[in-house]
């Protein structure tokens, strides 16, 4: 289920629709996990904001640079030289997950993280969705990715808000240990990888790191990962095909995070199964918290839910705390396979009017 996701360069975008004038230079990120990864030996740590085609490596086919941009309503993204393209996934994901929202009236301005951010669609979807004074993150470990999704963000309305690492997850949670910053997190999103070598083999490196788990972030990474950055009670949202979603609960649930709401969702009407699931899961009270890879070894294999753990779970309805939903994107081909209302509704504030249009 691969769709394209916004409009081609070329196409007039709505009136008004365009990003606001770009800024000359991302405003200055506030003290903290930036600074220290700029500090850092690790190439992996460096932040970035400019863009630069990268060179082939050894035994690698040249990368193909294909000028797109994709319009959506309030900002563009151009994605040439990142190995994964914008598509359904993302959108469904960034349209559906709720605003970012603080703590309480009283705590400081709503944090939200985009792990594997590659063009920086989720990014850019979260700052428009979110409320005033939300400061947005955004990590990817590809230098490219980073590059492109960093000059996406300073050229859109929401520069001041949104601010891109060239980091993994890792990384950034061993960078928040080191400052004492777990559990800064309001929400994160992820459009994850989630192939195996043995599942689905690459001939490319950098796509292979932005399609497969078990090459840059294993499951057993991702859940640890987001339970330690996020406060007791923030939200994790992603999007995965229904047996790896199985699988990630299982190790979810391991890690303190509770599954709070599902969707299943179907290419066409008519479709027996669903092709991904949209979960929302809440980090419990005392969940989490020192997971994450970051390197000091804090993780016994012991405490970590065995692989094949979501063979075990009960039926997504026992799991989650309220009732799981149904999305179908297209309609019958004999209706002409046109977008449904529910698909149309749940994006109409990030799509192009002209996207719908036959």
């Amino acid at each position: 289920m691969v769709l394209a996701a916004g409009r081609l360069a070329g196409r007039a975008p709505v009136a008004g629709g365009r990003p606001s004038r770009p800024a000359a230079a991302a405003a200055a990120p506030p003290p903290g996990l930036l600074p220290l990864l700029r500090g850092r030996a690790s190439p992996r740590c460096r932040a970035v904001h400019t863009a630069a085609q990268p060179a082939a490596q050894e035994g690698e086919q040249a990368p193909r640079v294909r000028a797109q941009v994709f319009h959506y309503l309030h900002f563009s993204i151009r994605q040439d030289l990142c190995a994964q393209k914008v598509g359904t996934d993302a959108m469904l994901l960034g349209a559906w997950a709720p605003p970012a929202r603080a703590a309480s009236d009283g705590a400081p301005e709503a944090r939200v993280l985009d792990v594997g951010t590659g063009t920086g669609v989720l990014a850019l979807m979260a700052a428009q969705k979110a409320p005033p004074g939300a400061r947005v993150d955004a990590i990817d470990l590809d230098p490219a990715a980073a590059a492109q999704a960093a000059a996406n963000a300073a050229a859109s309305r929401w520069a001041a808000r949104v601010r891109v690492a060239r980091a993994s997850l890792q990384e950034w949670v061993g960078a928040a240990r080191a400052e004492g910053r777990l559990g800064a997190y309001d929400a994160i999103a992820s459009n994850p990888p989630y192939f195996t070598r043995s599942s689905k083999p690459e001939r490319c490196a950098r796509r292979a790191a932005a399609r497969h788990a078990d090459v840059g972030l294993p499951f057993e990474d991702l859940a640890a990962g987001c339970a330690a950055l996020l406060r007791p009670g923030g939200a994790l949202c992603l999007v995965l095909p229904p047996p790896e979603a199985r699988e990630f609960l299982g190790r979810a649930a391991a890690e303190g995070l509770a599954l709070e709401a599902a969707v299943r969702v179907f290419t066409r009407a008519g479709d027996a199964a669903p092709k991904r699931l949209l979960l929302r899961l809440e980090k419990q009270p005392g969940g989490g918290g020192g997971g994450g890879g970051g390197g000091d070894g804090a993780d016994a294999a012991g405490d970590r839910a065995p692989r094949g753990a979501g063979a075990q779970l009960p039926p997504l309805e026992a799991l989650c705390r309220s009732p799981v939903g149904s999305l179908v994107i297209r309609r019958p081909k004999a209706e002409g396979s046109g977008f449904t209302e529910q698909y149309v509704e749940l994006t109409k504030d990030f799509h192009h009017p002209d996207f719908f249009k036959p």
